[in-house]
């Protein structure tokens, strides 16, 4: 294997058990009342990680922590979150969910559906369909380019188009059960300035693997990352027939030395603009 590879799509199928599987909330019972959840700003989730994390979404914020899990209870130590402020049934949900969480409740799997419980409140979930946070019931499908794995990691890649601009979203996760990081970026229908955009260009980890991702647009034909004493790659470019004039594009690039770039040719291999060199966070830099 070199040290890039294509994005190319999989297939992803998980079993049904208690780790690494992606839960959802199915619906929810306050004392002995059943209930449906809302239409919350998130998804209400849970992942059990191999390693002993518990990662998921209150309907609200994102929130991690270390898990430990007996026949019979689920043991939370401590809390990460993030910090969004949300109102009405949404918050009144993520309090729920939270005081029942650091309740040490019991858990039980019956035929696919975990149910975490104490007293008269339980949260019922059933496993996705999807592992991918994009993939939400009730919204548009996203517009996948590529998804797939790297190592012990899962990503997608995905767009959208506005009347603003085009969207490109890209999710990832180390491996199943931890939480998964999405970044997005935009190019606007009417860019007319150098290529490429640093606003429209990120980068991601997958499993320790850097990738590169982001958008370009007309008269833009290629894509290439010129590595640091080696020869240069052309990133994987990706059409997007609903937004004609722009181009996504992303790679696998390793570990990348400082001063690696990113460079954008037109058909006739001029360079369009100055080069790009994005920040490299190499291992062992401070978080």
């Amino acid at each position: 294997m070199g040290f890039r590879d294509s994005l190319t799509p999989v297939d992803i199928a998980t079993p049904v058990g208690l780790i690494g599987v992606e839960w959802t909330l199915q619906r929810f019972v306050i004392d002995g009342v059943e209930h449906l959840p809302g239409d919350y700003p998130n998804e209400v989730t849970l992942r059990f990680s191999r390693g002993g994390l518990l990662s998921g979404t209150d309907g609200c914020n994102w929130f991690s922590t270390s898990v430990a899990i007996d026949p019979d209870h689920v043991i939370l130590d401590g809390l990460v979150s993030t910090r969004r402020g949300c109102r009405g049934e949404a918050e009144k949900f993520s309090a729920i969910l939270r005081s029942l969480l650091f309740a040490h409740p019991t858990w039980s799997l019956d035929e696919g559906v975990l149910t975490v419980a104490m007293g008269t409140t339980a949260v019922i979930y059933e496993a996705r369909t999807s592992i991918y946070p994009s993939d939400r019931p009730g919204r548009a499908a996203p517009l996948v380019l590529a998804q797939g794995q790297r190592g012990t990691g899962d990503y997608r890649l995905s767009y959208s188009v506005s009347e603003h601009g085009v969207h490109l979203s890209f999710e990832s996760r180390d491996e199943p059960g931890l939480r998964w990081g999405c970044s997005s970026l935009t190019l606007e229908h009417d860019w007319a300035g150098p290529q490429p955009n640093g606003m429209a260009c990120s980068t991601a980890r997958v499993d320790g693997d850097l990738l590169v991702v982001g958008l370009v647009i007309d008269p833009a034909q290629r894509v290439v990352f010129r590595p640091v004493g080696r020869p240069e790659v052309d990133l994987d470019t990706y059409a997007l027939p609903e937004a004609v004039r722009h181009t996504a594009y992303s790679g696998f690039v390793g570990q990348p030395e400082r001063g690696s770039e990113v460079l954008v040719l037109d058909s006739s291999g001029t360079v369009l603009g100055p080069p790009l060199a994005p920040h490299w966070r190499i291992q062992g830099d401070p978080v």
